[in-house]
């Protein structure tokens, strides 16, 4: 186990335990969502309409809409629709015309995360760095790829 059960007394006596109080080991990290065995198998929710199955119940709940058909963000003006909010406002703001313009280069971008990357090529820092040649990249899955193939 990750975490460890401290029983502890707010008072700060030698009396008896009070209060359970959920403390981290030194050097350990806790289980977030994004790691892989973060639950157990026992512990997943399971789809009942198709093999996929869950950590979290509002991630089946969000997966139901894939099987339902009923999405969460509905756009008035072209009929789509989006199981999240992120999807949406970013189709929203195409209809809207919002952009994010470089204040360098006056680029245009459709997403926040885009002009931050961009901003790398004016400035040079980069999150990942080949280094065989020196190339910098802000996306892994990009930065691995070329280090797979870079000849220098």
């Amino acid at each position: 186990m990750i975490y460890a059960t401290l029983k502890q007394n707010p008072s700060g006596t030698n009396a008896a335990p009070t209060k359970n109080v959920l403390v981290k080991k030194k050097g350990i990290k806790p289980p977030f969502r994004h790691e892989p065995g973060s639950r157990k198998l026992k512990d997943r929710v399971q789809c009942k309409m198709c093999d996929k199955s869950f950590a979290y119940a509002w991630d089946l709940t969000r997966h139901m809409r894939k099987h339902t058909g009923h999405f969460k963000f509905w756009c008035g003006e072209c009929q789509k629709d989006f199981q999240d909010k992120t999807s949406y406002t970013a189709h929203m703001n195409k209809h809207e015309g919002i952009t994010f313009p470089c204040n360098r280069c006056n680029k245009r971008f459709r997403h926040q995360i885009s002009l931050k990357y961009h901003l790398s090529e004016h400035t040079g820092v980069y999150q990942y760095r080949c280094g065989k040649c020196g190339r910098g990249f802000n996306i892994r899955p990009e930065f691995r790829k070329h280090e797979e193939t870079c000849g220098k």
